[in-house]
């Protein structure tokens, strides 16, 4: 029973780490050949683990390293009518040594993990998208880089509400300051 547990556990971890940096899905299937020692291709070569090292496949989590720390952090809930200009989303993180990346993520549920990444959102700021009606909640993954290892830290999440006019409520400027 623990050795299945385990191997549950190891699958999801890797799962996770395939979903977070974008591989494709060729790559995910040859990994768990490999894994589960089904490979055709046999055993990887140190010249092939060098080579997916070099094509940032595979990075190195390394515990050591000190972990962006987030200096602005998400947090609020922003309202917008549907096509309205969104403002743009802000992070900000910073790290002892080597330099700091960001990726955005988008997610159906109110939580930080788990979400898809956003293709192209690799700044600091991220303008979230009002043209369809809905909740979609958004969080950040800084990424502390130093040579060929990493250290991830993960933002708060935000919610960005997009309604309809007739959804929203109207205050008049004499309620204001009631």
């Amino acid at each position: 029973m623990r050795k299945g547990r385990k191997l549950i556990a190891a699958l999801l971890a890797v799962m996770m780490v395939y979903t977070l940096t974008g591989c494709s899905l060729s790559s995910v299937k040859e990994s768990w050949k490999l894994l589960l020692g089904k490979s055709d291709k046999g055993t990887m070569t140190t010249a092939q683990m060098q080579e997916l090292k070099d094509n940032k496949v595979i990075r190195i989590v390394d515990e050591n390293l000190a972990a962006p720390e987030f200096t602005l952090n998400l947090g609020d809930t922003y309202t917008y009518q549907v096509g309205a200009g969104a403002e743009a989303l802000t992070v900000q993180a910073q790290a002892p040594e080597g330099t700091v990346t960001y990726q955005w993520y988008t997610s159906a549920a109110d939580m930080n993990g788990g979400g898809k990444p956003i293709e192209g959102a690799t700044e600091a700021t991220y303008t979230p998208d009002t043209s369809e009606k809905g909740t979609t909640y958004y969080f950040c993954v800084a990424t502390t880089t130093v040579d060929d290892r990493i250290r991830e830290s993960t933002s708060h999440v935000t919610a960005v509400v997009v309604q309809d006019v007739a959804d929203m409520s109207v205050i008049a400027p004499e309620q204001l300051n009631e």
